[in-house]
């Protein structure tokens, strides 16, 4: 009882301590580029036009990420890469805690289990990146539109949310997605539409296209997704078929074993944002974050229930509470030799102040054409 006590407090610090690790060590290929286009948006105003291009420099450009290349530029100055590395992961625990709190769990045993298996998921596309902060968000709205009663509490905030999240990174599709998706699989299993629901998701939708670049935004989203070039050029968009990782898999078995044992009792549209999720997955692996979040509590879910059934059985409980202690000890066994093996991956040797200014007379060459107006790509 005085382990299970805590249990918690220990797998939040140990999570967050190897998050931080990794955003304090892996500098994100793209770090300078955001740096250099806050710097440009600071100084000259948010530019319509490619302003890295020599021989296309009226090339139409849309910098989805804009507000957060700004936060960065101006906050790296004063903070450093371990401010803002401090800032991203608090980020990646808020998202994944927000998760699993919309169950009410108790169980410690499976909440710091949960816990680890998404870190160990998530690690390797965790760091200093603007898509940490989709992962957040989107935990947030299923927060609210899941829980009729939550949504109606809560419900005139999200417009305020898109408005944000469509200027600070280009997942805001994906919200906008999964919004409209829950509302029509939520009609159809209560056979009715709420105009209330309908109102705001339509001014959630509008919301999106109070940016800089208006419905271009959406055509700079709808390029990259349809871009089936894009997952055989760039690893993280490789598709998630090919990401193999233990932890992932461990939390993909278990959702399966869950919805399909218990899918009279799971939501229509919990499942069907589930099914989405999992689709994009495993088309894109950069999207497997998203889907860690939707899973979480829905496995939280899942297990409760099980838990409800073994009262009814003789010892029941007590060998459930024996497994659940056995696949913590296996999961945390299995999560340390993942992360372990994440970070051994990060063991070549990076220039210890990569980034030591923004104006920059220290950065190393390819930074340095960064700074100078050239593609770092």
């Amino acid at each position: 009882m005085k382990l299970q006590k805590y249990l918690l407090p220990i797998t939040l610090l140990f999570s967050f301590s190897t998050l931080l690790a990794r955003a304090l060590v892996l500098i994100d290929p793209d770090f300078g580029w955001h740096l250099r286009m806050g710097e440009i948006i600071s100084v000259s105003g948010i530019p319509t036009t490619d302003p890295f291009s020599y021989t296309m420099p009226s090339f139409p450009f849309v910098d989805h990420e804009w507000l957060t290349n700004v936060f960065l530029s101006n906050l790296y100055p004063f903070s450093g890469q371990i401010g803002l590395a401090l800032f991203f992961t608090t980020i990646t625990m808020l998202a994944l805690f927000v998760s699993v709190k919309r169950v009410s769990l108790k169980n410690s045993y499976v909440f710091s289990s949960l816990i680890l298996c998404a870190v160990g998921v998530i690690h390797s596309f965790s760091g200093i990146r603007p898509q940490v902060q989709s992962w957040l968000l989107l935990s947030a709205l299923l927060f609210v539109i899941l829980d009729q009663k939550v949504f109606k509490k809560f419900k005139i905030f999200l417009p305020l949310l898109f408005l944000y999240w469509a200027n600070a990174h280009g997942s805001f599709g994906a919200g906008i997605v999964v919004f409209l998706l829950v509302l029509i699989l939520r009609s159809i299993r209560l056979k009715r539409l709420y105009s209330s629901e309908a109102l705001i998701f339509l001014a959630s939708f509008l919301a999106t296209l109070i940016n800089p670049y208006g419905f271009r935004a959406w055509g700079e989203l709808w390029m990259q997704i349809s871009d089936s070039q894009l997952r055989w050029r760039i690893q993280e968009w490789y598709p998630g078929i090919f990401y193999f990782n233990l932890p992932f898999i461990i939390l993909l078995a278990l959702s399966l074993l869950c919805i399909y044992k218990y899918r009279h009792k799971y939501l229509l549209e919990e499942i069907g944002v589930y099914g989405v999720l999992l689709v994009q997955a495993l088309a894109t692996a950069r999207h497997i974050p998203l889907w860690s979040v939707a899973t979480l509590p829905l496995i939280a879910k899942g297990l409760m229930w099980f838990e409800s059934d073994t009262r009814n059985i003789k010892l029941g409980k007590e060998r459930f509470s024996k497994a659940l202690r056995v696949s913590f000890i296996s999961v945390s066994f299995i999560v340390s030799i993942t992360l372990g093996l994440n970070f051994l991956s990060l063991s070549s040797p990076q220039p210890k102040h990569l980034y030591s200014c923004i104006s920059g007379d220290t950065v190393n060459d390819g930074v340095r054409s960064a700074w100078n107006g050239q593609s770092p790509l």
